[in-house]
């Protein structure tokens, strides 16, 4: 049944969506050194944050923190063997998660945490999942048990995988082996929205027949638990009978995981059997609730130039629709491919694969006869949006090695310049860009991403030559925080930052960790000038969606409307993303309504209190599309009963 096409002025919304912070207020402090630890012993402090130049922090959709902070020894009775914890603002506040000396869950009585040797990540429900290291000689931890992972459910922290346990899908006797060397790859966890992990692991040699030649794997949390998705030795999905993986605890096959559930990972085929060559021994799969199969592989067709093959695959992406985007290097010969070509970035919408962008390909907004050079790193939204960051091959159209580094963001095939080495840095008065760091794209098509500048150019010194720019939701490029710069951390305290920190190459639906989430909201890690530090997020880029921006891509447009019919008629737990607009969990002609007051808007900050009645074209409009969507309807059964 359709919706009333008449609607009175009268339906109030009730979403309320909040404004942009004003300026010289967009930044908050998280966390800073020397302020009081909560969760801990009163009069404890932090002093520092492990790995922080690297800035392996966490921020969720709703901009908050989690992150591994350390205490100064000494103050409030903390030891060096208590020192380190992990904390998270997911819950509203400041809060401890889990310290260096506490009980670790799922471990006997006694069994403590000794080390965090990674970041923790954190999801947009506020979970964090994190490995760590236990402390031997307690709680019957020895050497040979003493790692795991951990990630936060509903009812509070569990034990995902433990050293020494049976290892899911692997034979009986066989255990995971010690999780400390995968910790030293940044990428060998994932951990997604609903709460599930997916990691890389090795098993022990010598019991359950594992040997050096079968001793790796990578495993996911699904509907079914921990569930064993390949495994050194074991048979490869859609290949010849014979052929199975190699080694899979190398970074490039660390695991992706969306907030589906897909997990999808880069991994090399063993040669000499089942007719793998050196030519066709790397592959991608993608596996969905525990279902993997063959995505692409190396001796495959490319689909441009003509005659082209695949000759290798990396970094690979994954976003919520299930695309894919991945490194993938070409044959040198067929297809006329040279080693000035050979290399590009690949998008795989469900089994067609497009070009992004390729070596030797010509430079969207640069000169004629400027053409790609290699690629640094890549990111992909949930638009199918990428952000790429990479050079220019130096000769033609005016490139040299003074500009030949540059960021670029856009849809497959149709990426333009975000920034150039040379080009002036918005915000640094004369500085000009020198190289560039791993880029970040939100849901929106915004990007961030960490800059150096050019010494000695509009008086740019080793104390102010590195900053963190972003796009605001024009695409404008802005300042976030520079070195050199003063940032008041509380008030009255004022601090000049000397070193910055900004890391991650993730479009927040890949279960990376990520500094730079949907709405536009920026983390990041400073030291100051004279001693401290501290972790900080800048709302100077944030965007304010439309309640009725549905798919969250910055506009509301006729796609928004398909996702309010799809969702018309749901009366309980209906989401934003289903077309609830004004947050009381149904889809219904307010909703509708919110839609038709915003459409054509992109991101602007706004307060609704009430809809004005619609004009007579709005009608005519929204009637239209209410009979094209509700034939369509018609035609197939709602998901949700009304």
């Amino acid at each position: 049944m359709l919706y009333p096409c008449v609607v009175r002025a009268t339906i109030v919304i009730a979403t309320v969506i909040a404004s942009a912070a004003p300026a010289g207020a967009q930044t908050r402090t998280v966390v800073l050194s020397g302020a009081a630890a909560p969760g801990v012993e009163s009069g404890a402090v932090f002093s520092s944050f492990p790995n922080s130049a690297a800035a392996q922090l966490s921020l969720d959709s709703a901009g908050q923190a989690a992150f591994l902070g350390r205490m100064l020894v000494g103050s409030g009775g903390v030891t060096s063997d208590t020192d380190a914890a992990i904390w998270s603002e997911a819950a509203g506040s400041l809060e401890l998660v889990a310290r260096e000396g506490s009980q670790a869950p799922g471990v006997s009585r006694g069994g403590a945490f000794a080390e965090f040797a990674r970041y923790p990540l954190l999801n947009d429900n506020g979970q964090v999942a994190f490995p760590a290291l236990l402390r031997t000689g307690v709680g019957g931890v020895t050497a040979d048990n003493n790692s795991g992972v951990w990630a936060q459910r509903d009812g509070g922290m569990d034990l995902v995988a433990r050293e020494g346990e049976q290892a899911p899908g692997a034979p009986p006797a066989a255990s995971f082996s010690s999780f400390t060397a995968n910790m030293s790859s940044e990428g060998f966890i994932a951990f997604n929205n609903q709460g599930r992990t997916a990691f890389t692991a090795s098993l022990a040699v010598g019991s359950g027949g594992v040997t050096t030649t079968n001793d790796t794997g990578i495993w996911a949390e699904t509907a079914s638990g921990l569930t064993l998705m390949a495994r050194e030795g074991v048979a490869a999905p859609g290949t010849a009978v014979g052929a199975v993986f190699d080694d899979l605890t190398t970074p490039s096959d660390s695991p992706v995981l969306n907030h589906q559930g897909q997990l999808a990972f880069s991994a090399q085929l063993r040669t000499g059997a089942g007719g793998v060559t050196s030519g066709n021994d790397f592959g991608i799969w993608i596996a969905d609730e525990g279902e993997l199969s063959l995505a692409i592989r190396e001796g495959a067709s490319a689909p441009v130039p003509a005659g082209a093959t695949f000759r290798h695959f990396g970094e690979v992406h994954i976003n919520d629709r299930g695309s894919l985007m991945f490194r993938g290097l070409l044959n040198i010969g067929p297809g006329d491919v040279t080693a000035a070509n050979d290399e590009a970035i690949w998008l795989r919408r469900g089994d067609a694969i497009t070009l992004v962008a390729r070596e030797g390909g010509q430079v969207p907004g640069a000169p004629a006869g400027a053409n790609y050079g290699a690629f640094s790193f890549a990111a992909l939204n949930n638009h199918d949006r990428a952000a790429l960051s990479g050079y220019l091959q130096v000769g033609a159209g005016g490139v040299t090695a003074d500009n030949n580094s540059a960021i670029w963001s856009g849809p497959a095939g149709d990426v333009q310049l975000a920034a150039r080495e040379n080009d002036q840095a918005p915000g640094a008065q004369d500085g000009v860009f020198s190289d560039f760091f791993t880029p970040n794209i939100n849901t929106a098509g915004q990007v961030a991403f960490m800059a150096s500048l050019k010494p000695s150019i509009g008086g740019v010194t080793s104390a102010s030559d590195r900053g963190i720019w972003a796009t605001d939701v024009t695409g404008a490029l802005r300042l976030i925080a520079r070195e050199g710069d003063l940032l008041e951390v509380a008030p009255g305290d004022v601090r000049t930052i000397a070193q910055l920190g900004f890391r991650s190459n993730s479009g927040n639906a890949d279960g990376r960790y990520s500094m730079f989430n949907d709405f536009g909201q920026v983390l990041f890690w400073a030291e100051f000038a004279g001693g401290g530090e501290g972790a900080f997020v800048s709302d100077l880029v944030r965007r304010n969606p439309s309640p009725a921006d549905f798919d969250e891509n910055g506009v509301v447009n006729g796609d928004d409307l398909a996702a309010w019919n799809d969702g018309f008629g749901t009366v309980e737990m209906a989401t934003h993303a289903e077309g609830d607009a004004d947050g009381d969990q149904h889809v219904d002609g307010r909703d509708l309504l919110a839609w038709q007051q915003h459409l054509g808007s992109a991101g602007t900050p706004q307060t609704i209190t009430a809809i004005p009645e619609p004009s007579a074209w709005a009608l005519a409009t929204i009637c239209g599309a209410l009979h094209i969507f509700g034939r369509r309807r018609a035609q197939r059964p709602s998901v949700k009963n009304p």
